[in-house]
């Protein structure tokens, strides 16, 4: 799933969608719904994962999707896919894993089971970039450690601190004192629930009747 295969220059700005690569994060367990592999599930007819794709490729330049080792159901679907190194290591992983990949010099990460990526998710974010070179997300009263846009050596500082240790990219975020964009809670959806799922089915469900 490409937007194009130009390449950007290397001080490219957020705010051009040829300088970003979105790595979608699909290696998760899915434990509050039986182990079942959530980004998979259909709302709407069609898998979480497609629905946040359609939303976010013209917000990028290339999407990747990071998946847990063995797991060939993406490739299946035709995406373009990248395996991470251990099964079910949190988002960080799937970063590590895609980092290679990432040819562009911003990159924006977005959970696989949330279907509904705003529309101007990027554009947001770049805007608060500023200095720090990355920027986090916060819905509601929630930050959400797994949307992130970061230059490519931001992502690579995180990477290095999951590998010495720092599992959780909070601990990353707080020390390196990564600002964060407000968004609605409503965006950020994500279904880890058979409720959440409802609720989602029906959203689409209104959307499509309003439409």
């Amino acid at each position: 799933m490409t937007a194009s295969t130009s390449t950007p220059t290397p001080n490219a700005s957020a705010t051009d969608a040829e300088a970003v690569t979105a790595i979608v994060l699909c290696g998760g367990r899915g434990q509050r719904l039986g182990g079942v592999d959530k980004p998979l599930l259909l709302v709407a007819g069609k898998p979480i994962v497609m629905h946040a794709i359609e939303r976010l490729s013209p917000q990028v330049q290339r999407i990747l999707i990071s998946h847990a080792p063995g797991n060939d159901a993406y490739q299946n679907l035709g995406l373009d896919c990248v395996a991470d190194h251990a099964a079910h290591e949190g988002p960080v992983a799937g970063l590590a894993a895609c980092l290679s990949h990432v040819k562009t010099p911003w990159l924006l990460t977005w959970p696989g089971d949330a279907p509904t990526p705003p529309a101007n998710l990027t554009a947001r974010l770049a805007a608060a970039c500023g200095a720090a070179g990355a920027v986090s997300v916060t819905a509601g009263s929630r930050r959400q450690n797994a949307t992130l846009l970061m230059t490519r050596a931001r992502a690579a500082e995180l990477v290095a601190a999951f590998t010495s240790g720092a599992r959780a990219p909070r601990h990353w975020l707080d020390r390196e004192s990564i600002p964060s964009v407000g968004f609605p809670e409503s965006d950020f959806l994500d279904a880890d629930t058979q409720g959440d799922l409802a609720e989602l089915e029906a959203r689409f469900r209104r959307g499509r009747e309003e439409g």
